[in-house]
């Protein structure tokens, strides 16, 4: 019996079933990539070539040091699928999802001939996200597609080989520092030392495996426009975050997209009937609830009686610009982030997604997603796909009452408030649009720039 077939076959079983996977987007697709990649690794204080079952075994003292290379291999697949060149060479782009399978099938000594040094062989199968049109390509199928791949052979040296003067070549001049090159990677840029080097950057073969796209699916409208744990009040949170570093200057806050963006979304909330009950501008909030002077600005709009669906409800959108940083030293934003979470029947946020960090579970305070509580998230960030996906439906329990709309690859500014004002219509006007409906919704209001392609992860079919 192949037992290494079994254990493939369940992996991936195990990928399709669990809750939360659920999938649709209107020009992408989620994928398995099927690859098989060597790894030059230094392993200290090993002279004799291990075994492949050895490294294998969770008790290896090199095994996490490994697992801890091949991962941060496997995240060039970032820059590299977003490239222009992989774009040329594909035809489409792609972006790394979180999950994925690695088992090493091989090792030997490293080509240098250094102490220490090895090259392990494995074999990953990744969960991905492409454009649909992948599997469009000549002589692909609908279900399968193949194309080569790049990947940095010694990941512990890659940013040094990078590198000319001060600044790394390989990657986008603003994201330069070794801890982020990753993002942009793309050692086919002019002026990349490494360009055609298939010694230092390896060129490996990968299949990919199309997972089944949901084709009708809608949020909870009943739950949503229900009690809902809220009662008579049907609550949006709206969070658009700075683009540019405003510095503190209420002046510079002003001129920044998000502030325009906030502007956007008042004018359509006011033209649908809404009243703007409060607003706070140029404050923080202190952690003992007090305020002060800052660069935030908030605004409270209410409709007593909602439209269609809402009827007899009172409708809440509660927007907040802010400094999103995890890093920000005013923590407005992250209160407010944990408030909507756990009572917003839909929270929108749209600013940097921080490579992670912004709505980073593990970096925020500890709190508890009501797992009874139906809910839309709107995470419009850059490749919010990959960052802001698996975590939060953990959290939640898993995807019965929770649907997460994530962009597979950078976003932009100038759409922010279009892309609010197309979601958000839907729930102030009560429709009961599907999901199918309202992404292709989102997307066209992207105009002449085209697909972010966006998402929504959760949704079950015919679910109204």
């Amino acid at each position: 019996m192949n037992f290494r077939f079994l254990e493939k076959a369940a992996w991936i079983a195990w990928l399709i079933s669990t809750p939360g996977l659920a999938y649709y987007s209107p020009h992408s697709t989620e994928a398995i990539l099927h690859l098989d990649a060597p790894l030059e690794v230094q392993l200290e204080r090993v002279r004799n070539i291990p075994s492949a079952e050895a490294l294998s075994s969770p008790t290896h003292p090199h095994r996490k040091q490994i697992l801890d290379l091949i991962e941060g291999q496997l995240l060039h697949l970032v820059g590299l699928f977003q490239s222009d060149y992989f774009e040329r060479e594909v035809g489409v782009k792609g972006v790394l999802g979180e999950r994925r399978s690695v088992r090493i099938t091989g090792v030997e000594a490293g080509a240098s001939g250094e102490p220490g040094r090895f090259l392990i062989h494995y074999h990953a199968d990744i969960k991905v996200l492409f454009d649909s049109r992948v599997f469009e390509r000549e002589a692909n199928s609908e279900r399968v597609s193949r194309f080569e791949v790049l990947l940095p052979l010694a990941p512990d040296r890659n940013y040094a080989e990078g590198v000319v003067g001060s600044q790394n070549r390989c990657t986008d001049p603003d994201f330069n520092g070794i801890e982020d090159f990753w993002y942009f990677w793309n050692p086919e840029q002019e002026g990349c030392p490494l360009k055609g080097d298939r010694q230092k950057v390896v060129q490996v073969f990968g299949q990919l495996e199309r997972l089944k796209n949901t084709q009708l699916s809608y949020p909870h409208y009943d739950d949503l426009y229900g009690a809902n744990q809220n009662g008579k009040t049907f609550e949006a949170s709206v969070f658009f975050g700075y683009i540019t570093d405003v510095a503190g200057e209420v002046r510079r806050a002003k001129r920044d997209s998000a502030y325009a963006s906030m502007r956007f979304l008042e004018a359509d909330l006011k033209s649908r009937g809404f009243e703007r009950i409060a607003a706070r501008d140029a404050f923080r909030r202190y952690r003992d609830g007090s305020f002060h002077s800052g660069q935030n600005f908030e605004r409270l709009y209410e409709l007593s009686s909602g439209r269609r669906g809402l009827q007899g409800k009172r409708v809440r959108v509660k927007i907040l610009v802010a400094d999103t940083s995890i890093e920000a030293k005013d923590t407005t934003f992250h209160a407010e982030l944990l408030h909507a979470l756990r009572l917003s029947d839909i929270v929108l946020f749209d600013g940097h997604s921080g490579l992670g960090a912004t709505l980073s579970l593990s970096r925020l305070p500890k709190f508890r997603l009501h797992p009874a509580k139906s809910q839309v998230f709107f995470f419009n960030a850059c490749s919010s796909y990959p960052f802001f996906n698996d975590a939060f439906f953990r959290r939640k329990g898993g995807a019965k009452n929770l649907e997460i709309l994530l962009a597979g690859l950078p976003t932009w500014a100038p759409t922010s408030g279009p892309n609010a004002v197309t979601f958000l219509a839907n729930f102030l006007e009560g429709k009961r649009t599907s999901y199918q409906q309202l992404l292709g919704q989102i997307e066209a209001s992207n105009g002449e720039l085209g697909s972010s392609l966006l998402g929504v992860s959760g949704d079950e079919e015919e679910r109204k």
